[in-house]
């Protein structure tokens, strides 16, 4: 049998051990939100409209155009600019309980075209609400 000493050392490097597995198992709210933002980053430098949608809420509206008109809208802006690379600045993330409010530059980065400018910089509040353990965007405002 092993002294008290190395009894209590294995009783604490296997909580430690417990601790870093369930941190590597269990997705925060934060890791959720980065994780959404990153999907449809990623999905808009393929051209993935279904990807980027399938982040937004389905009931979501804006100035007066639904779930479907907003599709129609982002996939003819992806198809003119063509980004070659996206990245997000200066992310600000405010979660309150089921809701949370994303605040971020989106760097768009196109090859000049007739259709497109080039690169192109929009900051954005998101507003994302929680529901059934999944996050969703339910709006979008861009700053001037």
């Amino acid at each position: 049998m092993g002294s008290l000493r190395s009894r209590i050392l294995l009783f604490l490097a296997a909580a430690v051990g417990l601790a870093f597995l369930l941190d590597w198992l269990i997705e925060t709210d934060r890791e959720k939100i980065e994780k959404l933002f990153e999907t449809a980053r990623a999905a808009a430098v393929r051209g993935d409209v279904d990807s980027i949608m399938a982040q937004v809420d389905p009931a979501y509206s804006h100035d007066g155009n639904d779930f479907a008109a907003i599709r129609a809208r982002i996939e003819q802006g992806l198809r003119q600019s063509r980004p070659e690379r996206v990245q997000l600045f200066d992310p600000r993330l405010e979660l309150q309980d089921e809701t949370a409010k994303y605040d971020v530059a989106i760097l768009l980065v196109s090859s000049p075209s007739p259709q497109s400018p080039g690169t192109m910089k929009f900051d954005v509040s998101i507003g994302l609400a929680k529901r059934h353990d999944r996050w969703w965007i339910v709006s979008v405002d861009e700053s001037p």
